[in-house]
């Protein structure tokens, strides 16, 4: 039975289903910044219920997946996200300050998450820009 509920989190977690998108990234920047892995700052102006349960669910995992890169992979030690709502769009920024990568590599070698990413943005008819250079960071900008 545990597993059952594990498996059922991970693929809603509660508190998204519960109390909407932008508590659960709330939530999980304040687990990344509680484990002192990593310092987010984080900005996020999204009005409840604008993009229903499948889309947020995306963003979420977007959310997840960039942070899980910046810590696993990129070593960085601060992070910054922007998830703001305009009157045309849904904007996502992100940036952090970790090893980075040349953009050579971003053409040739996307991981699993990069091609996860890729997928759950093209779900949200979204554009996806990822900017990076070795020792410079990841800078990634998505429009929905």
């Amino acid at each position: 039975m545990g597993n059952a509920r594990k498996i059922a989190h991970d693929l809603l977690p509660p508190i998204l289903e519960k109390f909407g998108l932008e508590s659960a990234i709330e939530e999980l920047v304040d687990e990344y910044n509680m484990s002192k892995k990593v310092n987010i700052k984080s900005n996020i102006e999204y009005p409840k219920g604008e993009l229903d349960k499948t889309q947020e669910l995306h963003v979420f995992r977007v959310f997840q997946e960039l942070i899980n890169n910046s810590v696993r992979h990129g070593k960085s030690k601060n992070i910054a996200l922007d998830f703001v709502k305009n009157k045309e769009d849904i904007s996502i920024d992100y940036k952090d300050d970790g090893v980075g990568f040349s953009q050579e590599i971003i053409d040739q070698k996307k991981g699993l998450g990069m091609k996860n990413i890729e997928s759950r943005v093209e779900l949200l008819n979204g554009e996806l820009i990822i900017q990076s250079a070795i020792d410079e960071g990841i800078k990634v900008s998505i429009i929905f």
